[in-house]
């Protein structure tokens, strides 16, 4: 289906992340019209654009995170839309799937995701 994004991935507690992804060499973030549709119409899902950001060589690379309401601004100003968070080589993977998927903040099935305070 047109738009759909790269990545779809079930966290251990049950809850569905969508990721666009992107490479972007300048400022520009190619985003189409059904990659924008699509993430606009799931935006208060978890749905995210990470970009990553390859600059010259011996220079740190960046990984620029958005929210999927944010893809409209992405594809109209690149870059320059401020993102959710900018992460500079070396990448804290950890921190970024926390951002994209926090523990316990997603319901599974309809109820509560189990925490340590909410067995």
């Amino acid at each position: 289906m047109p738009g759909v994004p790269d990545v779809h991935v079930m966290a251990e507690d049950g809850s569905f992340h969508w990721i666009e992804l992107k490479v972007a060499a300048f400022n520009a973030v190619e985003l189409s019209p059904h990659q924008c549709a699509w993430l606009s119409r799931h935006q208060k899902g978890s749905a995210w654009i990470v970009v990553y950001y390859d600059r010259p060589k011996g220079e740190p690379d960046f990984l620029y995170v958005y929210h999927a309401a944010d893809a409209v601004d992405v594809r109209m100003l690149g870059l320059k839309h401020p993102c959710r968070k900018l992460f500079e080589e070396p990448f804290d993977w950890a921190e970024i799937w926390g951002l994209i998927a926090p523990a316990g903040s997603h319901s599974v099935a309809g109820t509560e995701a189990q925490t340590e305070e909410n067995p």
